[in-house]
């Protein structure tokens, strides 16, 4: 689906007639019938993501619903976000492990 932009903000400048058929027309045709034929195919398997320093990749953990239901109880009593009362809790049980140690 094509976005609607003003002329300005297209090429600082009027479009002429020809410009505004080819737009209405395109338009009018969806993405269903635009050729697409003539641009070469992107290789996904070569593609690499770039990451920004400090970045860290989540992993999602999966909680037991009994225990998910208790924690949602707890964050949403203290009003905190689930993440961060489970981070803090992990924090401190660390704490106490390597206290052990």
């Amino acid at each position: 689906m094509l976005k609607r932009i003003s002329e300005q903000e297209l090429l600082r400048k009027p479009l002429t007639e020809e410009q505004r058929r080819e737009i209405l027309h395109l338009i009018e045709m969806g993405d269903e019938g635009i050729d697409l034929s003539d641009i070469p195919e992107i290789d996904l398997s070569k593609v690499v993501r770039a990451e920004p320093p400090g970045f860290v990749r989540k992993h999602p953990i999966y909680l037991a619903s009994g225990l998910q239901k208790r924690l949602s109880e707890i964050a949403a009593r203290r009003g905190v976000v689930l993440d961060d009362l489970v981070n803090e809790v992990l924090e401190r049980e660390l704490a106490i492990a390597e206290s052990l140690r």
